[in-house]
């Protein structure tokens, strides 16, 4: 998940607000985005770094291990570029996005 509060989140799980979104939950999980698919390499290694060193860090993940499967993703991925696949932002403080690395930009993916 790129942003994962669920003590923020919680007011509004279950009602009808699924589309109120805190000012911190698009900006991380877009800075996520962009930190995982703009470079490669050890550019891409310093911007998802940069992740850790936002003043909303804590907001976005009280608890580092939710970001971490981002963190090696993207290390894994080497000098891959990466593409995002998907991404969306939902009640309040809960951000998810998909990504894909290694070259698949306009290929079929198959399962």
């Amino acid at each position: 998940m790129t942003v994962h509060n669920l003590r923020a989140s919680m007011p509004l799980l279950g009602s009808d607000s699924k589309n109120h979104v805190y000012p911190f939950t698009p900006e991380f999980n877009d800075a996520a985005v962009a930190a995982a698919t703009s470079k490669n390499g050890k550019e891409r290694e310093e911007d998802v770094k940069g992740l850790y060193k936002r003043d909303d860090l804590r907001l976005a993940h009280p608890s580092l291990e939710h970001l971490m499967p981002l963190t090696v993703c993207c290390a894994a991925a080497g000098e891959d570029i990466g593409e995002c696949l998907f991404k969306t932002v939902e009640y309040g403080a809960m951000g998810w996005a998909s990504f894909c690395f290694g070259g698949t930009k306009g290929e079929e993916i198959v399962d």
